[in-house]
């Protein structure tokens, strides 16, 4: 008995048509490949998702050596550019990376995406916001780096089977993370805040540098903004600017061998309302009343040093006035402290 399909009819046809072009233009047919940012010049394979303006690395070729691998933020094809904010399940599954960095424009990391390779180190770009189950198990890792918020999409077992994985870091500043642990296979290892490092930003002497009880002092202080990486100092800043706020503290001469703390006060100017923040140990900013008794230490110092560098403020701000307030004092456990601070803030200005 013989099968006969009949030609498909104009109208058919003409339907077939509309459909594969509309799949075309939605970008479920796109795809490439790209050279890695890798040791052994590896390939990464991506689709192109369907808003048509971002891509999702589904595979990696490795080349004969174990590979460093920094993953792109975009990858072209067709004369287009689209955003890298994926990684697909499996996508560098047992591949024999030692060590990769995930860029900032990524926000999913799949299943099992760099499972049994040979990592030693990872850094997690700071948009990420889901990780999959055993997304970097069975490998040899020691230590993890993120850079953003904890997320509740980061799954517990991210890290399974990485039995000598002790070190586990997230930048002070960045929310979410009080408590996190994430298990090892054996045991379940703490998130350590660490602060980010420091660039070199020119600095301004503040003047006035006095003791909140009168006493006279021979302390000084500076500070200085930038937004280009510590190349320049400005005090005007735009709303899409990525600021960052450094500061060093000298100590009074006597003060320099003691037991310490740090202080970082903002004042905001937002449609004429003003409010107070204080930075704590966490690196974070929250309310403050302006009562000395009730404000939070940014450090805790066991030793003054002759100069401690202080990072103010690192990230975007949103329009208004800041004024930014440094100081330290002897440590005390109770009572109000006597702060070596200057009565002139530091003030910029961030415009829309």
């Amino acid at each position: 008995m013989y099968l006969f399909k009949a030609p498909l009819s104009w109208r058919e046809s003409s339907l077939l048509i509309i459909l594969t072009f509309t799949l075309l233009m939605s970008g479920l047919f796109f795809s490439g490949q790209v050279f890695a940012a890798s040791d052994d010049g590896g390939l990464l394979d991506f689709t192109i998702n369907g808003d048509n303006t971002t891509a999702t690395i589904t595979s990696f070729t490795a080349g004969t050596s174990t590979v460093t691998l920094t993953i792109p933020d975009s990858v072209s094809t067709g004369g287009n550019t689209y955003s890298v904010t994926s990684i697909g399940t499996d996508a560098f599954f047992s591949n024999q990376l030692t060590s990769v960095t995930i860029p900032d424009s990524v926000t999913s990391i799949g299943d099992f995406a760099f499972d049994s390779n040979q990592l030693t180190s990872v850094t997690i770009g700071n948009s990420v916001t889901s990780i999959g189950n055993s997304a970097f198990g069975f490998n040899a890792l020691t230590s993890i780096l993120f850079e953003g918020d904890y997320s509740v999409g980061f799954n517990s077992n991210t890290f399974d089977q990485n039995l000598n994985l002790n070190t586990i870091n997230a930048y002070r500043g960045y929310t979410g993370w009080s408590g996190i642990s994430f298990g090892n296979g054996a045991a379940l290892v703490p998130v350590t805040l660490i602060n980010r490092a420091m660039p070199d930003v020119p600095q301004q002497s503040l003047s006035k540098i006095t003791r909140t009880d009168g006493t006279a002092t021979d302390a000084t202080i500076s500070i200085g903004a930038s937004s280009d990486g510590g190349e320049t100092s400005n005090t005007s800043f735009t709303v899409d600017d990525d600021v960052t706020l450094t500061a060093k503290v000298y100590p009074d001469p006597a003060d320099v061998g003691e037991e310490g703390e740090l202080y970082v006060v903002m004042r905001s100017t937002v449609d004429g309302k003003k409010t107070f923040t204080a930075l704590n140990q966490d690196g974070n900013w929250e309310a403050w009343n302006a009562s000395l008794k009730s404000l939070p230490s940014a450090k805790i110092v066991a030793s003054l040093e002759e100069v401690e560098d202080v990072l103010v403020y690192s990230g975007t701000i949103t329009a208004g006035e800041r004024l930014f307030y440094v100081g330290y004092s002897l440590f005390t456990e109770e009572g109000k402290p006597v702060i070596t601070t200057s009565q002139s803030p530091y003030k910029i200005t961030v415009s829309e």
